[in-house]
């Protein structure tokens, strides 16, 4: 699987949530698209790259606050390696930049396992370059399916907003 695709399926998964949050009222956040460039095409298949880097990957409203969230996704069990590719300090300049609720997603898609975590918590794993499910299991709360909702990661927001 290229670097490229690695995450679409939590994004389909992700985009399915918003909607379901969307159509009971609960929050209005959407997939932000990357824009990309047409390169040339081959057969049937357009080719084309990123025209330019993007902000993050949803972007919303969600209880009268904006609402920011980049979401990653690993196959490691025991750990999710920050930035391997050297590719998002974009995400994290507009991060730290947004003046509302900010979370990475991360999700250990092999064991099915996810966690909402705060950028301000993200942060302070930059230098070690991981954050190991250990830790992720002993202080953040697991996303789960809940009303309704197939990843009810604002049931996590909401608790991490009551403890901070």
């Amino acid at each position: 699987m290229s670097k490229a695709n690695l995450g679409m399926e939590l994004e389909e998964l992700l985009t399915i949530a918003c909607q379901q949050y969307s159509n009971k009222k609960i929050a209005n956040i959407d997939k932000i698209p990357t824009p990309y460039k047409i390169i040339g095409s081959a057969k049937k298949c357009l080719l084309a790259i990123p025209e330019k880097k993007s902000t993050v990957d949803y972007i919303g409203e969600y209880q009268g606050l904006p609402f920011a969230m980049e979401a990653k996704k690993t196959n490691n069990k025991t750990f999710y390696p920050i930035d391997p590719w050297k590719r998002e300090q974009h995400q994290r300049e507009f991060l730290q930049n947004w003046n509302g609720l900010k979370y990475y997603y991360i999700s250990f898609w092999n064991i099915q396992e996810d966690y909402l975590v705060p950028f301000d918590v993200y942060k302070e794993f930059l230098t070690n370059k991981k954050i190991s499910i250990k830790w992720l299991r002993n202080n953040l709360p697991k996303v789960v399916p809940g009303r309704g909702i197939v990843a009810d990661f604002l049931a996590c927001s909401d608790l991490l907003q009551k403890v901070s």
